[in-house]
């Protein structure tokens, strides 16, 4: 909700943080917003990956029933839990690398490029919140084959919809030439 306050914040306020930003470095915000879209983009995968790694896991057992329910059971916790752990380390690193390319901007506009990451990653924590709780969902369409497909589909469908935000908001954001510039390259 935090990432939710801030972006209200800025469209209560009218503040285009794409733009000051735009302003700010000229054409070099090009490289800085292609790496903040990544950094948010790689985040939003690894969720998905981790997701998908689990269910291919419980989908095998479900289709093939190797092993008792309880065994199967024990592999999806450990399945689950490694997988978070995963992406809770991706996490780490793609904060650390948003902080970093943030940091060696002028100071002048790092709350520009802090914003801009922020508004990006409120579209991608949406995602992931989406796929840890499919995970968590997941222990109980162990025996339901339907269910665990639904699942993967909703997952799949919180990936591309954040990704596809992440992408519009560049475009969204930006007057009408930056909006040019973006839709060009």
């Amino acid at each position: 909700s935090f990432f939710k306050n801030v972006q209200a914040h800025s469209l209560v306020e009218g503040i285009d943080h794409l733009a000051a930003l735009t302003d700010a470095l000229g054409d070099a915000a090009d490289q800085v917003l292609a790496s903040l879209d990544n950094y948010n983009s790689v985040i939003a995968y690894v969720h998905e990956d981790a997701f998908k790694n689990v269910y291919e896991s419980v989908k095998t057992g479900v289709r093939e029933q190797s092993g008792s329910y309880d065994d199967r059971r024990a592999i999806y916790s450990v399945d689950a839990t490694q997988q978070k752990e995963k992406a809770e380390k991706a996490i780490d690193k793609m904060i650390n690398s948003a902080i970093t390319m943030i940091s060696a901007q002028p100071s002048t506009c790092q709350d520009e490029a802090a914003n801009v990451w922020i508004i990006g990653t409120t579209f991608v924590a949406d995602a992931m919140q989406v796929c840890q709780i499919e995970i968590d969902k997941m222990e109980g369409y162990m025996e339901d084959f339907i269910r665990l497909e639904n699942s993967w589909s909703t997952v799949q469908s919180a990936t591309v919809a954040a990704i596809g935000a992440l992408k519009g908001i560049y475009t969204l954001m930006a007057p009408s030439e930056v909006a040019e510039k973006v839709v060009k390259s």
